[in-house]
């Protein structure tokens, strides 16, 4: 500080202290220039800038959302074939057992079929039942009449009388036996 501002300081005149003041030169620090004032942002580009980052956050959510539902939705596809999988396995060891099950019957009935074909058995059993055995030169050809065969095949049904006649024609049967007639009453 000067001697003049000094004495300006402690001067119990402040009239003249002011006057002195004024006629010295000026100094006036040095400032340092102030920032420019921040525009301040209209209430639409506020709520513009707002908008776009809960449009971002949308975004996000709404991918993420898509993302678990996929998730989901594989994981749900995948646990229903696992379950139906399971379901198939525990059909197909059920019909195993079951199949298993009715080879050791057949095997039991094969058995018992061998046991009652053995020839000391049918012989035996033949012999129970008061029959003898037919010596091949005692056997005879029973050829029947016209008259009888034609009996015989007016009693058969009508297929089996399609059928009769299409042997004796030597031709092969048609199975489509919607031209047949039912069989008529007799009385």
């Amino acid at each position: 500080m000067s001697m003049a501002q000094r004495a300006v300081s402690f001067d119990p005149y402040p009239a003249a202290a002011s006057a002195a003041a004024a006629a010295a030169p000026r100094v006036t620090p040095a400032r340092r220039p102030e920032p420019a004032p921040a525009p301040t942002p209209t209430p639409q580009a506020g709520l513009a800038r707002d908008a776009g980052l809960a449009r971002d956050a949308v975004r996000r959510m709404a991918a993420s959302f898509f993302l678990i539902a996929a998730v989901g939705a594989v994981g749900v596809v995948n646990l229903t074939a696992f379950a139906g999988l399971t379901a198939r396995g525990g059909q197909v060891q059920q019909l195993d057992r079951e199949a298993a099950r009715l080879e050791s019957d057949n095997g039991r009935i094969d058995r018992v079929v061998q046991e009652l074909k053995r020839r000391d058995r049918v012989e035996s059993e033949a012999r129970r039942l008061g029959l003898v055995a037919l010596s091949p030169s005692a056997a005879q050809k029973i050829q029947p009449t016209a008259a009888q065969a034609a009996a015989a095949q007016a009693a058969l049904p009508a297929p089996a009388r399609a059928l009769a006649k299409a042997k004796a024609a030597s031709v092969r049967p048609v199975h489509n036996l919607s031209n047949v007639r039912p069989p008529t009453r007799r009385e």
